[in-house]
């Protein structure tokens, strides 16, 4: 159970990363980058070549890639296990609207019937 749970994480992180400029849209459409960080922001695109969102889905998908990979191999788990969740936090609070679902979608989630 635990290796085939290894194995999926390890592909999703993949999957990402072979899809990156989807997974930059995603970053693009949700999150803006603030003034304050603009003046560090700049410099790091010109010596790219690569817009901010494109250069947060690398460090994004390398860090949940790396994270899953010392997970498997019981390198520092606890440690990037924490990271883990601390990614899948944010990622959940910033990217996915689920608070906002069409119709009658949040009927049923948070009543205990």
């Amino acid at each position: 159970m635990a290796s085939s749970v290894r194995v999926a994480v390890h592909l999703h992180a993949a999957t990402k990363l072979f899809g990156i400029q989807q997974t930059a849209n995603l970053i693009a459409t949700e999150l803006s980058v603030p003034e304050a960080f603009a003046s560090y922001t700049a410099p790091l695109e010109s010596a790219t070549g690569m817009p901010t969102p494109q250069l947060l889905a690398i460090v994004v998908c390398s860090l949940e890639l790396l994270a899953a990979l010392m997970i498997a191999l019981n390198f520092g788990a606890r440690f990037f296990l924490f990271v883990s969740v601390l990614y899948v936090g944010i990622s959940t609070c910033y990217l996915y609207d689920f608070r906002n679902q069409p119709g009658d979608g949040n009927a049923g989630c948070w009543s205990m019937s």
